[in-house]
């Protein structure tokens, strides 16, 4: 599943303020691609900017393996601008519609497609409330787990409760989300896209927190927890390290 950058800017800067390729190379070296076009450069000053980016972050790289992905990157970045949306709002009445459903996981579900599809609208204003995103990274998103079957079943009461329509090509992932309001002040702004099923269950009250560390949003085990399990072994790591050098 690619990851969703709402502010590319913001997250390119980084990049090369961190020397870094971020957890998904593709995404990082096409957002690349387009900040350094947004910033006036030309496709071989790209491409050459996108080379001595990946040396700082990868000094032993073989660099012929990311020709071809340099090459798409920086072909890609004439169509595509560099997006900077700060957040998607989400709005009361657009709560109270999911809220009115019956089952924890068709909200979580419903609440992640209305974040895609608003999403979608912030790039393209006639998308209409459809989104195209693979419905496994859909579940993945919400947070929605069990067989096939029951998450079949999650979006088809979604479904009958007129809150989502599918396309008429039955071979077709694509649902437009019928939800969608455009009135009103926001009540929420969605800046990260990773868990949001968890968002959802953390705005309801439920015992979810961000990390504090990458901003994750997980289940809170014990008031103490501060972090995500993968930030809290990397730090419990990094203190062992620095316990080593000092006995050393």
């Amino acid at each position: 599943m690619k990851e969703i950058i709402l502010n590319e800017r913001a997250y390119a800067e980084k990049l090369i303020e961190e020397y870094s390729l971020g957890k998904d190379e593709y995404v990082s070296i096409n957002i690349l691609a387009k900040y350094w076009r947004s910033e006036g450069l030309y496709a071989p000053q790209i491409r050459r900017k996108i080379e001595e980016h990946i040396l700082r972050s990868k000094p032993y790289v073989q660099m012929f393996r990311y020709t071809e992905m340099i090459q798409g990157a920086v072909e890609k970045s004439k169509k595509w601008p560099l997006r900077e949306i700060d957040a998607i709002n989400i709005m009361q009445s657009e709560l109270e519609r999911i809220a009115s459903l019956d089952g924890t996981q068709e909200q979580q579900l419903l609440f992640a497609m209305l974040c895609l599809a608003k999403y979608r609208l912030a790039v393209n204003p006639k998308s209409d409330g459809w989104i195209n995103t693979p419905r496994v990274d859909v579940y993945r998103m919400a947070n929605v787990f069990g067989t096939l079957e029951h998450k079949a079943e999650v979006q088809r009461h979604i479904h009958d409760a007129g809150m989502i329509e599918w396309p008429r090509r039955a071979d077709s992932e694509n649902v437009r989300v019928l939800v969608c309001e455009g009135v009103g002040e926001p009540v929420l702004q969605v800046r990260d896209f990773r868990n949001l099923g968890y968002q959802y269950r953390q705005l309801a009250g439920e015992p979810y927190f961000a990390c504090s560390e990458c901003g994750l949003v997980v289940r809170r085990n014990s008031n103490r927890m501060k972090y995500c399990k993968d930030c809290a072994d990397e730090i419990n790591r990094q203190k062992a390290r620095e316990r080593w050098f000092q006995l050393a």
